[in-house]
């Protein structure tokens, strides 16, 4: 099953019920990124240019948190944050990977949520985070309200996602066809439209949010260069149950997509959307 087409919380609780799924897509970019600032850097200094030095701060499908991890150096004294999910076993692992950080202040909090019916009262949050979430909830027309709902007044809620174009060579036909050989599986090669994207997530916040302006990560052409097969093989099995016999033939097929290069290019297209309901000042 293709990421963007986790619709249903069975769907995603067998995809994130840990953070190994995660964890292993996470590697590919951490190891393989040949863009100078980092994804989690980038997406922090959004927060930091937007947002007062004291703040209270709701992340939505924050995974294992390691927008966090990755940024605590930087981190404000006078943020809180609460990092929430629909999976224990994310909240489990975001707790354990930011221990050492709750020690002594607790800038930290976790939620088991569904972000279609957020439990916090009115205006309780200075900004809402969703990195990388909103294409996988059912209702999102639901969720953007309860996200505007849950913001104080002059709020900002910012969401993270892909262009149509991203990571574009995961789907060629001969690959699809390897991954995906049922007749009846879901063929993931087309964008579906209405999945939040880059290209279409504006229009769905603008009915909630009177401005909303995208900021694009600006990457290389070529952002990923990965160099192991194995590393590859095993991306893919964080979202496909492989056998062997799939296994060998996903090696095969990059084998010989990588034949005397150095290495496999692989395109991205990121960005952020920064959505208010009062005009930035």
């Amino acid at each position: 099953m293709h990421l963007n087409s986790l619709r249903t919380t069975n769907d995603l609780l067998v995809q994130y019920g840990t953070d190994d799924n995660l964890s292993a897509r996470q590697r590919l970019h951490d190891r393989y990124s040949v863009t100078p600032t980092p994804w989690f850097s980038w997406v922090f200094a959004r927060l930091l240019e937007n947002l007062p030095p004291r703040a209270a701060i709701l992340e939505l499908g924050a995974g294992n948190g390691q927008l966090w991890r990755a940024n605590a150096p930087f981190l404000p004294v006078e943020w809180i944050v609460t990092l929430s999910d629909l999976s224990s076993g994310m909240i489990d692992a975001a707790r354990t990977g930011l221990a050492d950080l709750t020690t002594g202040g607790a800038p930290f909090a976790f939620h088991l949520v569904d972000a279609q019916d957020l439990p916090f009262p009115d205006a309780s949050f200075d900004a809402v985070v969703a990195n990388h979430m909103l294409y996988h909830v059912a209702d999102r027309a639901q969720t953007i309200r309860e996200i505007a709902r849950v913001l104080r007044p002059g709020g900002i809620f910012f969401a993270a996602t892909n262009g149509r174009k991203h990571l574009r060579e995961f789907h060629e036909p001969e690959l699809v066809s390897i991954l995906y050989p049922e007749p009846s599986a879901e063929d993931p090669a087309e964008m579906d439209p209405s999945w939040f994207s880059l290209e279409t997530g504006g229009a769905e916040l603008e009915a909630v949010f009177p401005h909303v302006a995208l900021q694009v990560f600006e990457d290389s052409p070529n952002a990923l260069q990965v160099t192991s097969i194995p590393d590859l093989v095993a991306y893919h099995g964080s979202y496909v149950d492989l056998s062997r016999e799939q296994e060998a033939a996903v090696a095969r097929y990059y084998a010989a997509k990588k034949a005397d290069r150095a290495a496999i290019e692989i395109s991205k297209s990121v960005g952020m959307f920064i959505a208010r309901i009062t005009p930035a000042v």
